[in-house]
């Protein structure tokens, strides 16, 4: 009876540490995907500083309907830059659209960089190996 007892509880807990290491492992498949996804949709903006700075090319669908997936995939520190760059961009475009013209000018010279330096750590993000994200989600 007492073995029968400790052979359940050996298997619960089995069991539940392989629905983590499965959930882990769902999330770090997800976070490739979502580095890849995201960094395709910021490589598709275009920045004009013309006499008249214009924005083209961005879209917020990625960033709007990705976000759960993004909250629980990303590592923080990518998701707070992520968002940070997606709401100036928001901003601008709005500000765009109204008057004809990007707001500051500043923010068009410096979204640029901002963007190639989040494509860069999203493109090493979706190089790294499954299983060392399943250990850690962190950047490297």
């Amino acid at each position: 009876m007492m073995s029968e007892i400790l052979a359940g509880f050996i298997g619960a807990f089995l069991a539940l540490l392989g629905q983590g290491i499965w959930e882990r492992a769902r999330k770090a498949w997800l976070a490739r995907r979502l580095a890849l996804a995201f960094r395709e949709e910021l490589c598709a903006v275009e920045f004009d500083p013309s006499n008249v700075p214009r924005i083209g090319g961005f879209s917020s669908q990625t960033f709007d309907t990705l976000f759960r997936d993004m909250a629980e995939a990303l590592p923080d520190s990518l998701i707070a830059d992520l968002m940070r760059y997606h709401l100036r961009m928001k901003l601008l475009v709005a500000h765009q659209e109204r008057h004809g013209t990007v707001g500051p000018l500043d923010d068009l010279q410096e979204l640029p960089k901002s963007r190639d330096l989040l494509v860069e750590r999203l493109d090493r993000y979706a190089a790294r190996d499954t299983a060392d994200l399943i250990v850690s989600r962190e950047e490297s």
